[in-house]
């Protein structure tokens, strides 16, 4: 029998500061400020980027607590998601 061994990888995580960086940078080019606003809209939900591609407005929904929520389901694990929209992620899709 042959058993497989992983490594728990020690992962990093972006500092308010550095995630401030990032907001306040502005690029030249239309395609790497949208990529940019990509990136973000992912660290204010907690999505991967295949799952923000398959969003469209009808994933916004009110919650019942009156707040804005993205309803979508996770393309890898099939898992129903409720996240509430938090400013800079709806500042980033408006």
């Amino acid at each position: 029998n042959y058993k497989l061994h992983f490594v728990k990888a020690q992962r990093e995580h972006l500092t308010k500061r550095e995630l401030g960086l990032i907001e306040e940078t502005s690029f030249a080019k239309q395609g790497v400020e949208r990529t940019k606003d990509v990136f973000l809209f992912c660290c204010y939900t907690g999505l991967s980027y295949i799952d923000v591609k398959a969003l469209s407005p009808d994933h916004v929904m009110k919650g019942i607590d009156g707040n804005d929520w993205l309803f979508t389901t996770r393309m890898k694990t099939d898992e129903r998601l409720k996240i509430p929209l938090l400013p800079q992620a709806k500042e980033i899709i408006k």
